[in-house]
């Protein structure tokens, strides 16, 4: 936020290193930043079965199971903050299979 100087109104997440996903998630979390998180839909090829939801609604989709293993082990008291994340990120991806 500081580097655009003003405020930001949408974060795109388009990496591809999973870790890397889930620290921008958290971070976009604490700091009350809205995010649009791109899953596993790279690669498909039926635009039919793409879908935008909430990070908690998205099923079948290995990326979201790793970045979300990843979320959740980034509170080292535990808890469940990390539901709360899982309803404000947005996700794109795709319930195609391969």
């Amino acid at each position: 936020a500081e580097l655009l100087g003003g405020p930001v109104a949408l974060v795109i997440d388009a990496i591809d290193d999973i870790a890397t996903k889930a620290e921008l998630q958290v971070h976009c979390f604490r700091a009350g930043l809205p995010l649009l998180s791109a899953l596993g839909a790279g690669g498909k090829a039926d635009c039919g079965c793409l879908h935008v939801a909430p990070l908690a609604d998205v099923l079948g989709d290995p990326v979201a199971s790793s970045v979300g293993k990843l979320v959740r082990a980034a509170e080292p008291a535990g808890g469940d903050w990390w539901r709360s994340l899982d309803q404000r990120v947005e996700c794109v991806y795709s319930s195609e299979k391969q």
